[in-house]
């Protein structure tokens, strides 16, 4: 059997049979703090290449190479969103070099130094200012350009551990 449609608990209609490739529960939240348990059944139509998830009691019927071109199309839908996934940040590096008057390579560096923490935070914010009101700051700017512009730089970071203090943007320290 396929999907099976109750009314009243008596079965009303069978539907999509020999086109189910997978069944199971689904936990869904009806009301704000009201959950449920839901029956689905997953149709996979071979011309369209989709795959439809209904909410209603379902049994596995198809033949196993459906079953394997369903794999296959999950497969293929995984490694496409992991590309789209990949372009948008590659295309978010590239804008952010841009702002930040530097290359994607360099970004990369400072990203592989620093990660995404409140450092990395205050190197974005040192390379984005145009004019400088204090002369410390624009000095660790310049150390930070001279250590990015460098292939093989003399230390592992391009500031110390007390210029980094300094490097963290003040709305990061508040706890």
């Amino acid at each position: 059997m396929a999907i099976k449609h109750y009314t009243n608990n008596e079965i009303t209609s069978i539907t999509h049979k020999g086109m189910v490739v997978e069944a199971g529960y689904e936990i869904v939240r009806v009301m704000s703090d009201v959950y449920e348990d839901w029956a689905y059944g997953v149709v996979y139509d071979v011309v369209t290449d989709t795959a439809t998830r209904i909410y209603a009691s379902a049994e596995v019927d198809a033949s196993e190479e459906l079953i394997a071109l369903y794999k296959k199309h999950v497969e293929n839908e995984k490694r496409h969103l992991e590309a789209v996934h990949k372009w948008k940040l590659h295309n978010a590096q590239v804008e952010t070099a841009h702002s930040l008057n530097i290359t994607v390579k360099q970004l990369k560096k400072l990203v592989h130094t620093y990660g995404d923490g409140k450092i990395f935070d205050g190197c974005v914010e040192l390379l984005s200012v145009k004019k400088f009101k204090s002369a410390f700051r624009e000095s660790l700017a310049t150390q930070l350009r001279t250590w990015l512009n460098d292939p093989a730089p003399k230390f592992k970071f391009p500031f110390s551990p007390k210029q980094e203090e300094c490097v963290i943007p003040y709305r990061s320290r508040r706890w």
